[in-house]
């Protein structure tokens, strides 16, 4: 018997991320298989250039490493498919009859929210910025380096005629 949970649900895979293009080709694969038309397959990924010695190099970073976001119609055959493929560890969200639960549509719409809200970085390296409180209130300089982590930069400024590095939360400073 192969049942369909409902038609057309958003669910949530986690998998190893190194694997993320192989996975996301197999998967497609066997809904083209299966002949599943009505599918997404959602992954983030922020775009950022660097540039070394006049050149540009172009790297992208996964914004959702280890997790990948599907939309299909999903019946027992293809949970068992999609659980095979090596790099996919499960489903998020199983209930205790082991059957995934689907997110809602506003679930996965705040999900996406917060994702793109924490791609946006108000500051990359070689911005000038200035400091809004603190010691060194009106001091301007050029980021060097930012710690996400940490919620701080590291920018070059000039203090008595010395170039001077100085590390600062992000909370402190503004663009120039």
């Amino acid at each position: 018997m192969n049942k369909i949970y409902k038609k057309d649900n958003w669910y949530i895979l986690k998998i190893y991320s190194k694997d993320i293009k192989t996975i996301i080709t197999k998967i497609k694969k066997i809904l083209k298989k299966n002949k599943v038309k009505n599918y997404k397959i959602l992954n983030f990924f922020k775009k950022k250039r660097k540039y070394i010695n006049y050149k540009t190099y172009i790297s992208y970073t996964n914004l959702l490493p280890g997790y990948l976001i599907i939309y299909l119609s999903l019946n027992n055959d293809l949970l068992y498919k999609i659980k095979s493929i090596h790099g996919v560890i499960s489903f998020l969200n199983i209930s205790k009859n082991k059957y995934p639960i689907a997110l809602t549509y506003n679930e996965i719409k705040k999900f996406i929210k917060n994702i793109k809200k924490s791609s946006e970085t108000k500051f990359e390296k070689g911005d000038i910025i200035i400091i809004t409180k603190g010691v060194f209130l009106g001091i301007s300089g050029k980021i060097q380096k930012i710690y996400k982590k940490e919620n701080k930069i590291l920018f070059t400024t000039y203090i008595m005629g010395r170039k001077t590095p100085i590390i600062i939360n992000l909370k402190y400073v503004k663009k120039k």
